[in-house]
């Protein structure tokens, strides 16, 4: 075939590779690829695909403008209007370019521009993302705006591997069940399942709670630790806690969420306004 175009009505190629595992355990996996033309290189083995290009394959279902990749199968890009369904995963995604890729056992997906996935409930947005398929992994760059079963973010980068959850650069992280929203440098923290258990946020923090009769409070300092376990937020390094017209400050404060209470512990001071003459 050469490098001889193939045009006119769509074209299905099969590709099988021998000894690469996707996601199934089988001795070989089988890729269909179909485009309105399709160019092979023999001597490298270089497949592109252009016009309405479809890509199947591990169960994922894939369609861009354009596409390349290799016979070997270890990886395929896809540019142009991509858009992604994986069903093992239960996930979507959109973007401007997606490559697929294979590390070990294991399927990678790295989305640029544009980025939208979509899981169930949870949804991420950014510009750029790498997905680990069939695992707990991802990483999420460029204006990242994630909204997951226990928590809400928006940071410059988000991450997690495993039960480890990290991000940077935050604007704003919310914990819709405890009533917390906070923004700092950066945050790091522990998942019990899809759950937060423990998170640790540092530098410039700055957040609102519920008070106990449901206003709100605002907290600043350098540091801030919550504890599922505890119940639980304690702030320090310039602490500092503003309700009204009154402000607490101390080495430290902590929030305990079940009764809204605020503890003040270290060189604590209170400084109010007074009303002013002639009012109660």
């Amino acid at each position: 075939m050469g490098r001889r175009a193939l045009a006119g009505m769509a074209v299905w190629v099969l590709l099988v590779w021998s000894g690469v595992s996707w996601a199934a355990p089988a001795p070989s996996s089988e890729v269909r690829l179909t485009a309105d033309q399709l160019r092979f290189d023999p001597a490298t083995e270089r497949i592109e695909a252009t016009g309405n290009v479809r890509l199947l394959k591990g169960g994922a279902d894939l369609r861009a403008l354009k596409g390349q990749g290799f016979l070997e199968g270890k990886t395929f890009r896809l540019q142009g209007k991509v858009q992604g369904v994986f069903p093992r995963e239960g996930l979507s995604v959109d973007s401007d370019e997606l490559l697929l890729s294979t590390e070990g056992s294991r399927q990678i997906l790295e989305a640029t521009g544009n980025v939208r996935l979509h899981r169930g409930k949870d949804q991420l947005s950014a510009g750029f993302l790498r997905w680990t398929l069939g695992g707990k992994a991802y990483l999420a760059r460029q204006g990242v705006h994630a909204s997951f079963t226990a928590y809400r973010l928006e940071a410059e980068e988000v991450g997690r591997d495993g039960d480890v959850l990290w991000a940077k650069g935050v604007r704003r992280y919310e914990d819709p069940s405890q009533g917390i929203v906070l923004s700092a440098s950066g945050v790091r923290g522990r998942l019990a399942g899809e759950r937060v258990a423990e998170l640790e946020a540092t530098g410039s923090l700055e957040g609102t709670f519920r008070g106990a009769k449901g206003e709100p409070v605002r907290l600043r300092g350098e540091k801030g630790i919550y504890s599922k376990e505890r119940g639980t937020v304690v702030v320090s390094g310039n602490a500092r806690a503003i309700q009204a017209d009154r402000t607490v400050t101390a080495d430290s404060l902590v929030l305990h969420l079940d009764t809204r209470r605020l503890e003040a512990l270290g060189n604590p001071q209170l400084v109010f306004t007074l009303p002013k003459e002639g009012k109660p």
